[in-house]
């Protein structure tokens, strides 16, 4: 009987899930409108506090905030058309050393390791692109290519 438990324990298989890394990086392509949106956030951040006015100072203080922010909401929005978000997903470790094998070579008996190459053929396989209009893409990026890095 305990024999017959012990071997239904042996047999009971536990499933290992293994999740690739992943994270994302966002890539903003409009700096223009990055650059305005911070100088508008900071002369927001500038303005006298309320307090310590008179009511014609005050006004005035709130009507500049008012206007500020306007403007500021449209340049985030701005910001945000030209924001491209890449989610990178990690390579299993025999795909990664087989494409470190691929772009590694010897060199007057030094290895060298050829890291535009090794970028060009890792960052493809494994990136799912969203730009900030909504669209989505996976496999590669426009612009990356041999032009681009290699």
């Amino acid at each position: 009987m305990k024999e017959d438990i012990i071997l239904q324990k042996k047999r009971r298989h536990m499933e290992l899930q293994v999740h690739s890394p992943y994270t994302s990086v966002e890539i903003v392509t409009n700096m223009t409108a990055l650059r305005a949106a911070i100088e508008l956030t900071n002369r927001i951040n500038e303005l006298k506090a309320l307090e310590n006015m008179t009511e014609a100072e005050a006004s005035a203080a709130r009507g500049e905030r008012e206007k500020l922010a306007k403007q500021l909401s449209k340049t985030v929005q701005d910001v945000q058309k030209s924001t491209l978000t890449v989610t990178l997903e990690g390579l299993r470790a025999n795909e990664w050393n087989q494409l470190i094998l691929r772009c590694t070579s010897m060199e007057n008996g030094r290895q060298s390791r050829d890291m535009n190459r090794l970028l060009q053929l890792a960052f493809p396989a494994h990136a799912a692109c969203h730009q900030g209009s909504g669209r989505q893409g996976h496999g590669s990026v426009t612009g990356i290519g041999e032009d681009l890095i290699g």
